[in-house]
């Protein structure tokens, strides 16, 4: 892309952006945001659960990025993805949060990615759905 086609140089298309060689852009998740600085576009912001990636050495590695699965975006903004909590676990990459192991099921392990991993209680035990 190239920004003042009179005074700037082409630039590389960020990641989170769809380019058509001028100054004119798409977002390729909607709602983030975007800002001329000089020559270079920069991502200021990512919805609700979207990683922001934003490498100020390589300015065409900035996008919106959903954290993988077993993983999570705890603030806003998310400057990294947290790995799901003890008795929780998040099924695929999205921007969903991670949820919590079926009652009657536990999970000792950070990081699950599938409710498969959540166990059955031993017998005589139980679990409540968290508050």
């Amino acid at each position: 892309y190239i920004l003042n086609p009179d005074t700037d140089d082409c630039q590389a298309c960020p990641v989170g952006l769809e380019c058509d060689g001028t100054a004119s852009y798409t977002n390729k998740v909607g709602a983030s945001v975007w800002t001329s600085v000089g020559q270079q576009l920069r991502l200021q912001s990512c919805p609700d659960g979207y990683l922001t990636v934003n490498n100020v050495t390589d300015p065409a590695d900035q996008e919106c990025r959903p954290c993988d699965a077993g993983s999570h975006c705890t603030s806003s903004p998310c400057t990294e993805c947290t790995p799901c909590p003890p008795g929780y676990y998040k099924g695929g990459s999205g921007t969903d949060q991670c949820v919590a192991c079926p009652v009657g099921t536990y999970n000792a392990e950070t990081g699950a990615a599938s409710a498969g991993l959540c166990l059955a209680c031993p017998v005589g035990s139980v679990t409540a759905q968290p508050a």
